[in-house]
């Protein structure tokens, strides 16, 4: 995924060439680092190494030491890390075939849906996380690089409307007086299937004359041939300006709800199509990260 370098500002560096300058100079002549290690045997000791050019934005190098403690680099990708919990769920870890990295998938129950991300700390896993515990509850914390993107408005929700009594109960016409269970049951399910086909008329009248982008108020769908990217539709919730500090080009991070799910969204701003602001919708494509905190235990209500 080094193709989306340019996300984290990095957007001149092109071709194998220029990557590798780049990296050179990122781990040997860059003083802003971050460095953790894993002892997996008696010789060999996991590395991982985040060079920050922005507050929680860089690259992580990923690699070895030899026995005479120099590092060997396997991979480098682009980061952004979040410090905005996005999930708390069992946590499955499952190692990629084409390289020496981890992608994580966490079930929200809330959405039944998976959520399967590329795991940004490694090394912590190897240090916290018992073997045993292979569907462990952990804080998640998601982040999406975006390739591209754009601002849309806010979708209009659909005027379905439904009386209301004084005790918020929902009014029948021939509303029967019977203290019955089972009538009571019957009149529910009746007043909810009136409901669901009154909206589904609403959305069918409204895609006669509407943009489907001003009735879908969010998505998240898997998209290309990888795992971990996605479509995205969601809720700007705040948006805030950083810059490269070895580029001085100009990123936008925006914390995103998408189906109740807070992602937090880094994208160069020479991609971003149209103004972002709070209560306006990103639409875009993106790289799904995430940062575990394996230590994570449930707190008791």
């Amino acid at each position: 995924m080094n193709c989306m370098l340019h996300t984290v500002g990095f957007s001149k560096v092109e071709g194998v060439e220029a990557e590798r300058r780049l990296k050179d100079e990122l781990i040997y002549g860059y003083s802003m680092k971050k460095t953790k290690t894993a002892k997996l045997t008696e010789t060999r000791t996991a590395v991982e190494i985040f060079c920050e050019i922005a507050p929680n934005t860089g690259v992580i190098y990923r690699g070895e030491y030899d026995r005479m403690g120099i590092f060997l680099a396997d991979n480098f990708f682009p980061a952004h890390i979040s410090e905005k919990v996005s999930l708390f769920e069992p946590i499955m870890v499952s190692k990629r075939m084409d390289s020496d990295a981890y992608t994580a998938m966490a079930y929200d129950y809330t959405h039944k849906i998976p959520i399967i991300f590329y795991l940004q700390n490694m090394v912590d896993m190897y240090l916290e996380l018992n073997p045993e515990d292979k569907e462990k509850s952990c804080e998640v914390y998601l982040t999406g690089l975006a390739d591209d993107g754009k601002i849309i408005l806010p979708v209009e929700g659909p005027k379905v409307e439904v009386n209301k009594t004084d005790d918020g109960r929902d009014v029948e016409e021939n509303e029967d007086d019977e203290d019955d269970l089972e009538s009571e049951v019957e009149r529910q399910i009746r007043q909810l299937t009136e409901k669901e086909m009154n909206e589904f008329i609403s959305m069918t009248n409204r895609s006669k004359d509407e943009d489907l982008y001003s009735i879908v108020e969010t998505t998240f769908m898997p998209c290309g041939t990888e795992v971990d990217t996605y479509t995205i539709i969601g809720k700007i919730l705040s948006v805030e300006s950083r810059e490269n500090y070895h580029t001085n080009e100009e990123m936008y991070i925006m914390d995103v709800e998408c189906n109740g799910v807070v992602i937090e969204i880094c994208i160069n701003k020479t991609k971003l199509m149209g103004e972002p602001e709070v209560g306006r919708r990103f639409k875009g494509n993106i790289w799904l990260q995430g940062y575990v905190n394996w230590k994570t235990e449930k707190k008791d209500d």
